[in-house]
């Protein structure tokens, strides 16, 4: 069988889940037109956790330097015809070595580099991430969070979601797929003093997710929720949310949720500075330990208008049609 399209991504602890989750809305695009697609990836257990019982199409290739898995890749072409790239390092690279062997779209975050492919999609909210120099001089680039690709639910709940008159009552926390940094169980400890009712959500890659859940079960005021599949619906019923500041910012600034977001790596600082800037939430910076500061921004938030204010901004910014918009046009490639 002939796949029309093979999106090569990965996803785990060091990566964690949202270029992955992203791809997979933009599969099932893809797939809504007749297209059939398939998933090229490193390792076969991460992939299967992450899509629980859906049966999708993959394939895994070798990965023990860049070299046997550019080699590995370039081995199942014959298997596809349009490749899709969703990879935080490597993208360049990727579309160097595969440029004039079949059609490519990267979909990238961070500009500043060659673009070889066909097709490049950066939909974030950072004006200095999208510097790029073009190789292939019929490239067609597309930038900003009209771009950004998110899950079908979040355009779908969008009309779903109000700001509450009343002061915040609902706080969810989430802090990316595999919360490298520890954050949920400090939040956890924190909150659970408090007279909010909390939702922390852990992702597939979390490591010791039973230890949190746990000492999540001492606090009748908090509720630990795992691999979520419809976080749009988990969002809508939150007055607050305190997240990392990666995709999920685009998320929550889609249906206007008012969240504190806190970088967890030098990249998505600039990403909450940004969305600090449009209005669309507030940028706490790198954790400090500092909960009094927390109380403080809640303290703030609480007031209506100041919410008000975050919902509108941040619906206009990140409108939810940013898979339609990339979808559309990689049919074109095909």
């Amino acid at each position: 069988m002939k796949y029309d399209f093979g999106i090569r991504v990965d996803m785990g602890k060091k990566i964690g889940s949202g270029h992955f989750y992203r791809c997979l809305s933009l599969a099932e695009e893809i797939c809504k037109q007749g297209k059939e697609v398939t998933f090229i990836v490193k390792n076969k257990d991460e992939f299967l956790s992450h899509i629980e019982n859906k049966k999708i199409p993959f394939m895994t290739i070798k990965s023990e330097n860049i070299r046997d898995e550019i080699k590995s890749c370039k081995n199942i072409l014959d298997s596809i015809k349009n490749l899709i790239i969703d990879l935080p390092i490597h993208n360049e690279l990727y579309g160097e070595l595969f440029y004039g062997i079949c059609k490519t779209a990267i979909i990238d975050d961070l500009g500043n580099m060659k673009v070889f492919s066909n097709y490049l999609f950066n939909g974030s909210i950072v004006n200095n991430y999208h510097n790029y120099k073009k190789i292939n001089k019929k490239s067609q680039i597309y930038t900003g969070p009209k771009y950004m690709i998110l899950r079908r639910e979040f355009l779908d709940k969008r009309k779903e979601y109000s700001v509450s008159k009343r002061g915040i009552r609902n706080i969810l926390l989430t802090f990316g797929g595999s919360d490298e940094s520890g954050l949920a169980k400090k939040f956890v400890r924190f909150f659970g003093k408090k007279n909010y009712r909390i939702t922390a959500v852990i992702g597939p890659s979390f490591k010791k997710s039973d230890t949190l859940i746990n000492y999540a079960s001492k606090f009748d005021n908090v509720k630990i929720r795992t691999s979520v599949g419809d976080m749009a619906s988990l969002f809508v019923n939150q007055d607050l949310v305190i997240s990392s500041s990666g995709i999920t910012s685009y998320e929550l600034a889609c249906l206007g949720v008012p969240s504190i977001l806190i970088p967890v790596d030098k990249h998505q600082l600039p990403t909450a500075i940004s969305m600090e800037n449009n209005g669309c939430a507030v940028n706490y910076g790198y954790w400090d330990d500092n909960f009094t500061r927390v109380e403080r921004i809640i303290g703030i938030l609480d007031n209506y208008e100041n919410r008000k204010k975050i919902y509108q901004l941040g619906r206009k910014i990140v409108d939810g049609k940013g898979c339609l918009r990339v979808a559309k046009n990689l049919l074109n490639m095909d």
